[in-house]
């Protein structure tokens, strides 16, 4: 299990296009952030189903390469929820990440704590 920090949660943050809702913090703590590394994807369930980052690891290199948040949820910080867990498992790892997912690149372009993962 993967339990996000949240002091990265501030009001109305723009990540990219998406926005992050500090309102919307208390419907995620109970739901964590899982590695599920027979599917090779981060997991997240969420109020209308579950929420997905896929990402293969070759080396030390995850390349994260799709992410899915159940369509009613979208826009509502999930997506950004998952990806920062996704990111702090791969820190945990040693692993360096390459985002070919452009929600995970707007992620990481916006939070300066995750520059260091890019390769």
């Amino acid at each position: 299990m993967i339990v996000v920090s949240s002091d990265w949660f501030e009001p109305l943050e723009a990540v990219g296009t998406w926005l992050v809702d500090p309102c919307n913090e208390a419907l995620m703590k109970p739901n964590p952030v899982r590695n599920n590394a027979q599917l090779h994807r981060f997991e997240m369930d969420t109020p209308a189903g579950i929420a997905v980052a896929d990402y293969r690891i070759a080396g030390n290199l995850m390349t994260i390469f799709y992410t899915e948040v159940p369509l009613p949820l979208r826009g509502r910080g999930y997506g950004f929820h998952l990806v920062c867990g996704a990111l702090q498992e791969a820190r945990r790892l040693n692993l360096k990440v390459e985002p070919e997912c452009g929600f995970v690149r707007a992620v990481i372009n916006n939070r300066p704590e995750f520059k260091n993962l890019l390769v």
